[in-house]
């Protein structure tokens, strides 16, 4: 039963909102509280608190277009490709019709005219044998773009480019990196020779690879890759599918990038651990807290930063605000419970936060979604002293999706045409699980900047920077 091992594990966001749900579940017939079991099993009936999407999308092939993703995914072609920048997924160039050869290369040896070669590279003996490698064109799809070049993509819609990190293979059932390297000599131990300097190319099949005439190896074939839909030619030679139906995903990237996305690591950077003092009830206290009489003790509990960045608009940060101050302790006993539940609606009523609306009111039935987003399932389950995560699932979520579309600078607020769709957002949020009644619908509004200028955006557009890392399996 997935519950149990979510209760044994109870180490992310996610799953502590999970095990809460069953702790309700096993602790309220022992409560003599009848409204609050009412409560929390109507609650748990209508709600979906889980780190794993209800829909998840299927992909049968060992890699499929960045178009068809973006469809399955919700997300603009514009996020994905910001993402890639950022080294979240791996997007590579699908390239057919070639009658040239793979090869590994190193950059310092590309100069057809001699007169950019290094000298640590003219000074070498035998210089003809150590820049060039064959990778090999068996089994070739095309070529993994670099986090530059997709930045490039995603500010100006198209890159052109000859050197790559890697080139992609297809293997019996996905996909792996055939990434260049040096063929004789171990470039680390040449002075003056950049051991990162190697890169996959393209060239003519007819290329002499020869430096005992003074000039260097000569320029691959370059690459113009489109974001348009319609395919391309290459600039010399070979042909590339080079809009965004030839550029590419691999199955297994897209599955560690959903569930990357869907965990709660994606808000890390939001996430601070604090430490708070609690009351302990006598059900609560360890053998050496009875016998030492110990009747408060230190917890570790998450929070957000209070520094937050732009992509939470003043909405969700009340909402943020408002539950660390309501369940950051949780109730004792019936009377506080009621008590924070009113601090709550009022929060909920306050002008300023209802200002942030702008032309469109908080409604009725949007101040009861946002008050399942922020209040806990265990609210009411009193004196549980392992149980001080306010932060639920679904306000877990709210975090992710704002920083997933509403992030700089794939958005910029002023230009509607960078701005995300309402309905990606919505889709978003109902198959991670957020689809009672319209409460999907209700998320978005709250996440929406106020900053963003209104219309419905015309154009395609979506978080962290970290150092690359291929997800294709060597």
């Amino acid at each position: 039963m997935p519950q149990q091992r979510l209760v044994a594990q109870e180490t992310s966001l996610y799953d502590a909102g999970l095990a809460c749900q069953m702790r309700v579940i096993l602790i309220l017939p022992q409560q003599a509280r009848s409204f609050c079991r009412t409560l929390a099993l109507g609650i748990l009936s209508s709600s979906t608190m889980s780190n794993q999407r209800i829909q998840r999308p299927t992909f049968t092939t060992p890699y499929d277009s960045l178009s068809r993703v973006a469809e399955q995914l919700y997300l603009p072609i514009r996020t994905l490709l910001y993402l890639s920048s950022e080294g979240y997924i791996p997007i590579f160039i699908r390239i057919f019709q070639c009658d040239g050869m793979y090869v590994s290369v190193h950059r310092d040896f590309i100069a057809p005219h001699g007169a950019d070669l290094p000298y640590s590279v003219t000074q070498l003996a035998y210089g003809s044998r150590l820049g060039i490698g064959r990778l090999g064109s068996d089994n070739t799809l095309g070529f993994c773009l670099s986090q530059d070049d997709c930045r490039e993509l995603m500010d100006k819609g198209r890159v052109e480019q000859s050197l790559f990190p890697s080139a992609v293979k297809n293997g019996s059932d996905k996909l792996y990196a055939d990434f260049p390297r040096p063929s004789f000599v171990p470039f680390d131990r040449i002075p003056g020779i950049d051991p990162d300097g190697w890169r996959a190319a393209c060239y003519p099949k007819e290329t002499v690879f020869d430096l005992d005439t003074g000039n260097g190896y000569p320029s691959p074939r370059m690459f113009n890759i489109t974001t348009a839909l319609s395919g391309a030619r290459a600039l010399s030679g070979a042909r590339a599918l080079s809009g965004a139906r030839a550029l590419s995903v691999g199955r297994e990237d897209i599955e560690e990038f959903l569930n990357f996305i869907d965990s709660p690591a994606f808000v890390g950077d939001l996430i601070v651990e604090n430490e708070i003092v609690i009351d302990v009830n006598d059900g609560e206290q360890t053998s050496k807290e009875k016998k030492e009489g110990k009747t408060k003790a230190i917890a570790k509990i998450k929070d957000v930063a209070e520094e937050r960045p732009a992509y939470i608009s003043k909405k969700l940060a009340h909402l943020i605000d408002t539950s660390q101050r309501c369940w950051r302790k949780m109730p004792s006993n019936s009377d506080e419970y009621e008590r924070k539940r009113s601090i709550q609606h009022k929060a909920l009523q306050d002008k300023e936060f209802h200002s942030y609306f702008q032309k469109r009111s908080a409604t009725k039935l949007l101040l009861e979604a946002a008050t399942r987003f922020i209040e806990p399932l265990d609210a009411c389950a009193y004196g549980n002293r392992d149980r001080h995560g306010y932060l639920t699932p679904k306000l877990l979520m709210l975090m992710a999706a704002a920083k997933l579309y509403w992030s700089p600078p794939h958005v910029d607020l002023a230009k509607v045409a960078t701005h995300p769709k309402r309905s990606d957002i919505q889709a978003y949020l109902s198959i991670l699980g957020i689809n009672d009644n319209n409460d999907a619908a209700y998320a978005t509004t709250l996440i929406r900047p106020e900053e963003a200028v209104g219309g419905s955006p015309g154009l395609e557009p979506s978080a962290p920077r970290r150092p690359w890392a291929y997800h294709f399996k060597r």
